[in-house]
């Protein structure tokens, strides 16, 4: 049968040399996914398993390299929440007060 030839190649060397040689791991970085675009001035965005609302007016900030000081200043200010679910970004979202 083909398990059992399977199992009198294992130890053939022959056998382990056609083996294709795996590639190198490569780290990839961080998914970063817009959710929802402009959610009463907000990005929604998923990022690490959690969900982002990212105020607009920051324009363009790199989630991966912000530094823990300048995120705990911009979730202090109501520019940044970070959560769970995106029910819960938008609830905090619909907290800040709007123009």
């Amino acid at each position: 049968s083909p398990l059992d030839s399977f199992a009198l190649n294992i130890g053939n060397p022959d056998c382990d040399r056609r083996l294709p040689t795996p590639a190198p791991f490569a780290a990839k970085p961080p998914f970063i996914g817009l959710v929802e675009r402009d959610y009463k001035g907000y990005d929604i965005l998923t990022f690490r398993s959690t969900f982002w609302g990212v105020a607009r007016s920051l324009g363009d900030i790199d989630l991966e390299q912000i530094p823990v000081e300048r995120l705990n200043q911009l979730r202090a200010e109501g520019k940044c929440f970070i959560e769970q679910f995106t029910d819960e970004v938008k609830e905090r979202i619909d907290r800040v007060p709007h123009p």
